[in-house]
């Protein structure tokens, strides 16, 4: 039986932290850590709508101040995600009701593209909804591996 939660004492197998992702219904991508557990994705939002530095500087916002605010902003991102060390799953996911679970059976496709400068695309589709996300380089690799194991049968 497939659920919208992580199930209680389901094992989380890595984190990926610092995590871009837009879904085909939402316009901006927001901020999110990856827990890859046992039965499933958790995406846990570190921040929520994210306006790139280029977005940032249109609205007027830049130099110095643009400056202090990336900066508070990633302070503020630290201390959301120091909140998720040392809980469970199912803590994790119940901390922000914004937070998505995708159990592995609903995924229906996982690919990855490794041709972006500085990160690489990870992309998951569940039905007709999905999902794209801008994963670091350095945890490229990760990702994969995890995929490859859990989702090997609908990896493209």
């Amino acid at each position: 039986m497939l659920t919208n939660q992580p199930t209680p004492g389901e094992r989380i197998i890595v984190r990926l932290t610092g995590v871009l992702a837009q879904n085909s219904k939402q316009g901006l991508p927001a901020e999110y850590d990856l827990f890859f557990t046992e039965n499933g994705i958790i995406f846990a939002v570190i921040k929520g709508i994210i306006k790139n530095a280029a977005t940032t500087m249109s609205y007027g916002i830049g130099g110095a101040i643009g400056g202090v605010f990336v900066a508070s902003s990633a302070s503020a991102a630290s201390k959301t995600r120091s909140q998720f060390d040392d809980l469970t799953a199912a803590e994790i996911f119940s901390q922000n009701k914004k937070n998505i679970y995708i159990p592995y059976a609903a995924i229906t496709r996982i690919s990855f593209k490794t041709n972006l400068p500085g990160s690489k695309e990870m992309r998951i589709w569940k039905n007709k909804w999905n999902v794209q996300c801008e994963i670091q380089n350095e945890q490229f690799q990760t990702a994969w591996n995890v995929a490859s194991v859990k989702l090997n049968s609908v990896m493209k």
